[in-house]
């Protein structure tokens, strides 16, 4: 209704309308590309930019009240403005008492628990490399914000491109060396700002954006991170079974029932279950096959869906 009344009365607001939903909506969502059969969190990611063609066309609201409030006048000697607003008003009271529960956030500590965890687990001084925005913001919130663990340098290697960037870090952490001005993946790339900080863990979450580490160093998975060793140094099955229990028993998971599966949240719980799906791997590819069906069924318990554990447990069963 409030598209009609925008076409009769104001027919630039209805052409400066319909453009920019347009833009901002189907078309903004075909150029992302983004094929939402590749993650459970692909569509939650784009539905956060929903807001924004809803915003455009939200105006058109009054449009259609003023339409509705000019029938009413046609057909009836009364004051029909104020008695649309206040029938507006009703529903729209009557919408927030209905669904405030439903959408109410106020108690979800899922990700402050994870980033909690994540700050306990890593070093201090530590430099801790995030990738992806469910990881990447709830830490950034903790460190930026509230000046959790400010001693750890919170950095994120996607956007080290950017020489901002790489200001920004100087800036924020005097004590942290960056030895380039420009990033770029090949001679001025994480191996030589890890190499430039000497004595300093290195706590990696995510995928790294270049290969400058593979060749003399290695991944160890130390709970919610992966410390980045040198490859001379060797650490037992045992040592990381040991270091990964005692984190985990501090670890605050949430139940797989009390997250949005169709969220970043999907992705925090299988942060939860990777190392006890690393340490099973790890059994299992040194034949200890009880002990990695332990692990494995510990990581299923933590999270269900995790990728890869059933596979695993059959591939068990089969042997």
């Amino acid at each position: 209704m409030g598209t009609v009344q925008a076409y009769r009365r104001q027919r630039w607001y209805f052409w400066f309308s319909l453009i920019a939903f347009l833009c901002v909506g189907p078309l903004f969502a075909w150029i992302t590309n983004l094929n939402l059969a590749t993650a459970p969190s692909a569509l939650f990611v784009l539905q956060r930019f929903f807001l924004l063609p809803q915003v455009v066309v939200a105006p058109l609201i009054a449009f259609g009240v003023l339409l509705i409030a000019e029938v009413i006048a046609s057909s009836a000697p009364t004051r029909p403005l104020p008695l649309v607003a206040g029938a507006l008003l009703i529903v729209l009271v009557v919408s927030v008492v209905t669904n405030y529960r439903r959408v109410d956030q106020s108690r979800n500590r899922i990700a402050r628990s994870y980033g909690e965890d994540v700050f306990a687990t890593v070093e201090p001084h530590a430099i801790l490399l995030t990738t992806g925005d469910g990881v990447t913001i709830p830490l950034m919130y903790l460190n930026v914000v509230e000046r959790q663990r400010p001693d750890v340098a919170l950095i994120s290697p996607p956007l080290m491109p950017a020489e901002w960037y790489l200001r920004q870090l100087r800036a924020r952490y005097p004590d942290l060396t960056v030895p380039f001005d420009h990033y770029d993946g090949e001679r001025h790339n994480l191996r030589a700002l890890i190499e430039a900080n000497p004595g300093r863990q290195v706590a990696i979450i995510g995928p790294v954006p270049d290969k400058s580490l593979d060749q003399d160093y290695w991944s160890y998975q130390r709970g919610l991170v992966s410390v980045v060793e040198p490859a001379s140094r060797h650490i037992t099955l045992s040592e990381m079974t040991n270091d990964n229990e005692q984190l985990m028993k501090r670890y605050q998971p949430p139940s797989p029932g009390s997250i949005n599966a169709e969220s970043f949240e999907s992705e925090i719980l299988a942060s939860y279950a990777q190392p006890a799906w690393r340490i099973g791997h790890e059994y299992e590819r040194g034949g200890w096959k009880t002990e990695a069906r332990a692990w494995y069924q510990r990581a299923l318990a933590i999270d269900p869906n995790f990728p890869h554990v059933r596979e695993a447990l059959a591939r068990l069963d089969r042997e």
